[in-house]
């Protein structure tokens, strides 16, 4: 088992026959920095590039697809430079990874996981606390404070998830080699399962953005969203497999 960060680094040399790496190498070794980074709105206004999202969408700049792509490139280029110096000769490789049926980065196959945490986040920031009473006792005077949202606007519109959906030949052009696509694979049985699936590999990078206190309400938010979809028939990931040899 590879931890993220020896994703990216030799680990031994040549005496493997046989590399397996399942759903890991999407994974990103570092997120761009949108938080600095701010595009002029029609009124000047200073915005984020990716304001209201988590991951690359429809409303993000093209800066931002850009960045993504650049960093899977990188790191993909390493894994697999990495990979092959531990390789016997005639050694193989097997990766299997989420992909997108669209050349497009921004098309729901792509983003649709993101997208429902991002909405999910959003309701948390549109919901408003109670209003906050404080009493100070040498002046004497009581200072209302409020209305907020449970989550402050700042810390969604400055995460981005370190994660890229690759299009089948962006993969194919770095590795160099045929894919065997498995195509849409039906893997959640019911939108509780995917509810449970997302939890369990986002909550520990949201909750260390968000504050794990709101993460419980925020994956109910993610269940709701995901129930109503999947009566919508919404939306199965695709798996792509390589073998590399």
């Amino acid at each position: 088992m590879l931890f993220h960060g020896l994703l990216w680094v030799p680990l031994v040399p040549s005496t493997m026959h046989l590399v397996h790496s399942s759903y890991s190498v999407f994974w990103l070794s570092k997120k761009h920095k949108k938080c600095k980074q701010f595009a002029l709105s029609n009124n000047s206004l200073a915005l984020p590039l990716n304001q209201g999202k988590i991951y690359t969408s429809k409303t993000s700049f093209s800066a931002v697809n850009k960045a993504y792509l650049s960093q899977f490139q990188e790191d993909f280029s390493v894994f697999l430079k990495c990979r092959s110096s531990e390789l016997v000769p005639d050694g193989c490789m097997v990766l299997i990874i989420h992909e997108r049926e669209s050349a497009d980065p921004t098309c729901k196959d792509s983003c649709y996981t993101w997208e429902v945490l991002a909405e999910a986040i959003s309701y948390m920031v549109s919901q408003v606390k109670p209003h906050h009473l404080f009493f100070h006792s040498m002046v004497n005077f009581v200072l209302i404070v409020g209305p907020q949202g449970i989550l402050d606007e700042e810390t969604l519109d400055f995460f981005s998830v370190p994660y890229y959906t690759p299009f089948q030949e962006e993969v194919q052009s770095l590795a160099d080699t045929n894919a065997i696509e498995i195509g849409d694979q039906n893997v959640w049985s019911d939108p509780e399962s995917r509810a449970k699936g997302i939890r369990a590999y986002t909550d520990p990078m949201a909750s260390k953005q968000f504050g794990g206190g709101v993460m419980k309400n925020v994956h109910d938010k993610v269940s709701e969203i995901l129930v109503e979809d999947f009566k919508q028939g919404k939306n199965q990931p695709r798996v792509l497999v390589l073998l590399l040899c």
